[in-house]
């Protein structure tokens, strides 16, 4: 019969378990079902995108931010001044709730726009997101409210497919898989409604064996491009990354820019964010 362990050993045995499972779990890119942890084509540019603060700037406005949230038990509610032009500035609520597969938020602002988002996430490992998104103003000039919905399925061992369809613009198919340990390919359809064609894109991404260092590359069928890389460090607890893109400029014709930014992790869960973009914008949160 063996001895029956006190709870200091108890608690010592069960932390070993769980480390074991943590190191198993990098061993195989096994991170559960999380979707944030889930290799689909849109996430190959993520950690990218999150240092240099890309597909936030429809957000950002000249002036003053001010943001506080409230953590309660699987909910959370947060707030957001915006100070600055008249028409610009604006007061933000959200409430959002979870629960152990699914996630609603909630929000609405001042200016009269309000979202509904749904995210639910399967046992198969499947995760659909369902966003809808409405303007008074837009609507009253007979424009239909923005409605957003994503599917990915990660129905291949070290890959994922993943539909997205927006409203009356567009509708996407795409899939990434993992080749080797740290390297992985894409490619995606987009259909768009408005011009009626279709367009391919390409995409690889790369993870070193420490995770410290990622890089992605992406290129489309009508010779638009873009190079990325992160490299996080451990010493100062922050991230750099930088980016190389040739994309349509504003005023037509092909033109390239290059961002680069920092992101400084705070102690107690802050963070500062800086990006230089194209040597034109600073943008900092």
């Amino acid at each position: 019969v063996a001895p029956e362990l006190n709870e200091e050993e108890q608690e010592e045995k069960r932390m070993t378990e769980v480390r074991t499972k943590l190191r198993e779990a990098a061993k195989e890119g096994n991170h559960g079902h999380n979707p944030n942890s889930m290799i689909a084509y849109d996430s190959l540019f993520r950690n990218i995108s999150r240092v240099l603060m890309d597909g936030q700037s429809a957000e950002m406005h000249d002036g003053l931010q001010i943001n506080m949230q409230r953590q309660g038990p699987m909910s959370m509610v947060s707030s957001k001044w915006a100070f600055g032009s008249p028409q610009a500035a604006h007061w933000e609520a959200a409430v959002a709730m979870s629960g152990f597969n699914d996630m609603m938020n909630v929000s609405y602002n001042t200016l009269g726009r309000w979202q509904l988002m749904y995210q639910r996430m399967f046992l198969s490992g499947a995760v659909g997101v369902l966003q809808f998104m409405a303007q008074p103003q837009m609507m009253a000039m007979g424009a239909p409210g923005t409605l957003f919905a994503m599917l990915q399925y990660p129905w291949v061992k070290g890959g994922c497919t993943q539909f997205q369809y927006v409203r009356s613009q567009q509708f996407s198919i795409s899939h990434a898989q993992r080749l080797i340990r740290g390297v992985h390919v894409g490619a995606q359809m987009t259909y768009e409604n408005t011009t009626n064609a279709t367009n391919m894109a390409y995409s690889v991404g790369t993870t070193s064996a420490d995770r410290l260092t990622n890089f992605a590359a992406e290129y489309k069928d009508n010779g638009e491009w873009k190079l990325g890389m992160t490299k996080m460090s451990w010493e100062t607890d922050s991230e750099f990354g930088a980016m190389l893109d040739y994309t349509e400029g504003k005023e037509g014709g092909k033109k390239s820019s290059l961002s680069f930014g920092i992101k400084k992790h705070l102690i107690g869960g802050g963070s500062v964010n800086a990006v230089m973009s194209g040597f034109q914008k600073l943008k900092a949160n």
